[in-house]
């Protein structure tokens, strides 16, 4: 029987058959969130943020959506969604810090925390608790569905801030628009 871990050459390189893997949603979907969330998320961020922060996305998609093809990395999930979940939380500091509309800084970190307890506390799409655990979500239709709501959510909250603030790659020659 061939399972999302059936390989073609050694099986110490754990490279899936592609033929096996079932694609609920396609994995650049999801890293195309995690890279738009890993932009949001740096907005308030000083700029020498910017790259570093990317970085960590581009890091926690592949973690997340290559569990399979990587299970050694995927054992690195459980902590670093401990650090996102912090970096979101400095992410709504900064924004409050550069907002003139503090309400609307207020009601991001509020809407996060609506999102984080409603998805984490009814197991919504939320990462998994291990790799094992992560591998076997990546074939479970109901938590991909589940798991792309809770991107689209984030995204949403996160430009709420995000987009309020000004850009991490506008330019800083001090130059004011009128």
């Amino acid at each position: 029987k061939k399972t999302a871990l059936t390989t073609r050459t050694s099986p110490r390189l754990r490279v899936p058959d592609s033929t096996t893997r079932k694609m609920i949603f396609p994995t650049p979907l999801f890293m195309s969130f995690h890279l738009l969330t890993a932009y949001l998320l740096a907005c308030p961020f000083p700029k020498t943020a910017f790259v570093p922060l990317l970085g960590f996305g581009l890091v926690q998609g592949l973690i997340e959506h290559f569990a399979d093809v990587l299970p050694t990395l995927a054992a690195l999930g459980p902590p670093l969604v401990l650090v996102a979940i912090g970096l979101l939380g400095v992410h709504y500091w900064y924004a409050y810090q550069k907002m003139q509309d503090k309400k609307m800084a207020v009601a991001g970190f509020v809407g996060y925390l609506v999102i984080l307890v409603l998805f984490k506390g009814l197991e919504l799409g939320f990462p998994k608790d291990s790799g094992p655990e992560q591998i076997v979500a990546l074939e479970d239709e109901l938590y991909s569905a589940h798991h792309v709501i809770l991107h689209m959510c984030l995204v949403a909250n996160l430009a709420v801030t995000a987009l309020n603030v000004p850009s991490p790659l506008a330019s800083s020659s001090g130059v004011k628009s009128a």
